[in-house]
């Protein structure tokens, strides 16, 4: 089912969605498949000394498939637990109406699918310098399968949640068309190039976090929940 903001006539460019006009927006599309792209966090629910680290993803994945092979994989949605992705994965499991695509942009593995075994590792984005983090992002792929995720999705909507050096790491160039309606939720896109058609913002500041009672770290994961309540806001009150 694809949504009817497809040929929405505002598409060009990137539309601004006010955080206190959610329920407006939102209320208006129909979706049924959701994807959802967040980052990785330096909180995992298992670590120990044989975690891998960017010096073993640097080596390729040959190398990293043989380390692996010394570790505990697990499915990566269930990796971590920082409290984005905690707030996020209990926030979409709320909502069994709708069927989810979750991805996640790794320090280590790249884009991947939260359903994809993985090994516990220690690498982040968070603080590099941006020779470095450039030259990491490059090496996992990020922007090309970034863009591949956005522009060949058969979801009907897109949901992303990253900080700002996650939104370095995936968009260095433009412009960006999008399949589908493209939701940025916060970021700070001062240092990103951001062109192109089916793209949206919802800014977020410190006031949004505390009228949501929210902490920063996941603010993100709360206001993509608010904007799954919220969609298919017509047929809600139909069947009400």
């Amino acid at each position: 089912m694809k949504t009817a903001l497809r040929n929405h006539p505002d598409m060009n460019g990137i539309l601004t969605i006010s955080p206190d006009n959610l329920a407006g927006f939102f209320s208006k599309l129909k979706a049924t498949k959701i994807q959802i792209i967040t980052s990785c966090t330096s909180k995992k629910t298992v670590l120990g000394d044989n975690a891998l680290t960017w010096a073993d993803f640097e080596k390729g994945l040959e190398w990293v498939s043989r380390r692996e092979q010394d570790n505990l994989t697990m499915p990566a949605r269930d990796l971590y637990c920082g409290r984005q992705h905690l707030a996020l994965i209990a926030g979409l499991s709320e909502h069994p109406e709708f069927e989810f695509d979750l991805r996640i942009v790794s320090a280590g593995y790249g884009l991947i699918s939260g359903d994809r075994p993985i090994a516990p590792y220690d690498a982040t984005f968070s603080g590099l310098p941006s020779k470095e983090l450039a030259y990491r992002a490059q090496s996992l792929d990020l922007e090309v399968d970034f863009r591949t995720a956005l522009q060949e999705t058969d979801a009907d909507m897109t949901l992303v949640l990253l900080g700002s050096d996650y939104l370095k790491a995936v968009m260095t160039g433009s412009p960006l068309f999008a399949e589908a309606p493209t939701v940025f939720i916060g970021g700070n896109f001062n240092d990103t190039n951001v062109a192109g058609s089916n793209l949206f913002h919802i800014p977020l500041q410190n006031e949004h976090a505390v009228r949501l009672g929210a902490g920063q770290t996941w603010l993100k994961a709360v206001v993509a929940t608010k904007i799954l309540e919220h969609l298919n806001g017509d047929q809600k009150r139909e069947c009400a």
